[in-house]
């Protein structure tokens, strides 16, 4: 039996949108994660950070993040590459 304030949080969790259901599963993960060592890519980012390259550290990648750039469709353009266009016209 679960106790109250879980029940009552679980009511709420069904009134929330898939979208919203996704962020707080992947809040949930990272809170309950057991704690690693830092990545060469999170020490990296930390260095530019304390160096003033930059103003902040964004967050990672949800798995919504994922889902949308996956979904992503480019748009198909007629002509030449833009990066053709813009060398002939600095020549």
């Amino acid at each position: 039996m679960v106790s109250p304030n879980v029940d009552r949080v679980l009511q709420q969790v069904h009134s929330l949108s898939t979208d919203e259901r996704q962020q707080l599963l992947d809040a949930i993960r990272e809170r309950v994660a057991p704690p690693t060592s830092p990545s060469a890519e999170d020490l990296a980012a930390a260095s530019l950070l304390r160096n003033g390259i930059i103003a902040r550290i964004p967050p990672a990648a949800t798995s919504v993040d994922v889902a949308r750039h996956e979904a992503f469709i480019a748009v198909e353009v007629e002509g030449k590459p833009l990066s053709e266009s813009l060398v002939e016209e600095r020549r």
